[in-house]
């Protein structure tokens, strides 16, 4: 059941919502990007839910512009405590010693779809994940950091700040995730692509 906005401060139960698909080519798994700590704070979910989709981006737009202004790929965001929480349009990820770190759900984060495809597929493949609450030192001493999104799926970075991740290079758990999830979309879409065709 979809809530939606129906003038004042009323909420109209029942709306059918309305959905927009688009399509595009992904950018390739070495295309690597860089992370800088935004001055701007994750709303927390005890202001605005995470999973409400309000179309209102604002922190994160402010978020991103002030990373594009310094030359910075993403921005990163922190909680109302100084935890890592997630970018302004990506979920976080980081390696330590094989093993798999995120920032907890429980921090008011987005539940990204392909956060959690690529939670799963590393957990199908014996890795080790940690999900909880971590500060930004953690990402200077990480072995590899990379970010997920629906429209880029996996991205290395190469730089967090002035410090280079993994000599400014996609680590080994990076390109396999990468390569796992991009075979995942591949079977899926050949799947679609057969019942569309036995549908005609």
């Amino acid at each position: 059941m979809a809530l939606a906005y129906a003038g004042g401060l009323a909420l109209k139960m029942g709306t059918l919502p309305t959905v927009i698909v688009t399509a595009r080519t992904p950018p390739l798994l070495g295309t690597n990007t860089s992370l800088c700590l935004s001055s701007i704070v994750k709303t927390p979910a005890t202001a605005l839910p995470a999973a409400a989709k309000t179309l209102s981006y604002l922190n994160s737009a402010l978020a991103f512009h002030e990373a594009q202004k310094k030359g910075y790929g993403e921005a990163v965001l922190l909680d109302v405590d100084g935890n890592l929480a997630e970018c302004a349009s990506s979920s976080l990820f980081f390696v330590q010693k094989g093993i798999l770190h995120t920032p907890s759900l429980s921090l008011g984060i987005l539940p990204g779809i392909v956060r959690a495809r690529v939670i799963a597929l590393a957990r199908g493949v014996g890795f080790r994940i940690k999900e909880g609450r971590f500060k930004p030192v953690a990402l200077l001493r990480a072995d590899e950091v990379f970010i997920t999104n629906s429209s880029k799926e996996i991205v290395p970075v190469e730089r967090f700040g002035k410090t280079k991740i993994g000599g400014g290079h996609p680590g080994p758990l990076t390109l396999h995730l990468g390569k796992l999830y991009r075979e995942m979309v591949e079977r899926y879409a050949s799947k679609a692509a057969s019942r569309s065709e036995r549908r005609v």
